[in-house]
């Protein structure tokens, strides 16, 4: 999916793209939503950085360069994932 192109209120292209994928994948893609969800506090942060420390990686600076809490958890989750979502900033 082209997010770049995309029209903040344009969630068509989203819901279509979403619909379009097979129950497993949207099942395992609702899984890491509800992750993001559970972990998008000020204490869920606190602990993303300190597992991350403890595995010897310095999160806090890669996840400082999106501004809220729920992008922060998404951009974690693209970390661990090695994906490209969410856009950068």
């Amino acid at each position: 999916m082209n997010w770049g192109g995309l029209d903040p209120n344009d969630i068509e292209p989203i819901y279509e793209a979403w619909q379009a994928l097979p129950e497993p994948q949207r099942a395992e893609i609702e899984r890491w939503f509800r992750a993001v969800w559970a972990l998008a506090s000020k204490e869920g942060l606190r602990t993303v950085i300190e597992e991350g420390r403890f595995h010897d990686l310095d999160l806090k600076a890669s996840l400082d360069q999106w501004p809220g809490l729920h992008e922060k958890m998404f951009g974690f989750i693209s970390i661990i994932r090695g994906s490209s979502c969410p856009p950068t900033a």
